[in-house]
């Protein structure tokens, strides 16, 4: 999408690595916060990154700041994230309804994201998750679906967020074709993803 660019550029998992090895080294940096919303993208890359940074920078204390999705990662990478210094995880579900999921081609499963919440659990892991309302097709019966999973998931943290359709993505030119945008964001979107527009 024109939002983020189509094109996925990562650095390598040894220069991942010896960056947070410097920092810890030569500024004393025990906790790194990652603001890589694709960081499990490539879960062999992530896999790699977790394993270097057992044998390299033993002690650090890492935060995924940004969810992950679930269909990007497995317990096997829980597990050696947790051994890697992560202490936390986050998961983007959006909606607590299948239909919805579908929808917006989110291509997860509930089922799943109870799973590996419940293992992040067992493993100390402070959990998140990410939901959303006002996606396409939502109704209030789907809003208290996404509120009771929501629930059922059990994450120490939850964050809920009204959607905001970006422009250059599959949803906003979808919204646009058949006229549902609230607003034409020519100059960009002012508002923000938590604050309400002030007219």
């Amino acid at each position: 999408s024109r939002s983020f660019g189509k094109i996925w550029r990562p650095h390598s998992s040894d220069r991942v690595v010896e960056e947070i090895s410097l920092l810890m080294k030569t500024y004393g940096v025990r906790q790194i916060d990652i603001l890589d919303e694709n960081f499990t993208f490539n879960m062999t890359r992530a896999e790699e990154i977790c394993d270097k940074l057992i044998q390299k920078c033993p002690g650090i204390k890492i935060n995924p700041q940004i969810g992950i999705r679930v269909d990007r990662v497995s317990e096997k990478l829980l597990l050696k994230m947790k051994r890697a210094g992560f202490f936390k995880v986050s998961f983007g579900i959006e909606s607590g309804d299948r239909e919805i999921l579908k929808n917006v081609r989110k291509g997860i499963t509930l089922e799943k994201a109870l799973v590996l919440t419940n293992f992040a659990r067992s493993l100390g892991l402070i959990t998140h998750g990410y939901f959303m309302f006002g996606l396409p097709g939502e109704t209030r019966a789907t809003m208290k679906k996404t509120i009771d999973f929501s629930l059922a998931m059990n994450p120490h943290y939850a964050s809920y967020s009204i959607f905001t359709p970006l422009p250059g993505t599959e949803l906003f030119e979808d919204l646009k074709k058949k006229g549902q945008l609230l607003e034409e964001p020519e100059n960009g979107i002012d508002s923000g993803y938590f604050l309400p527009k002030v007219r």
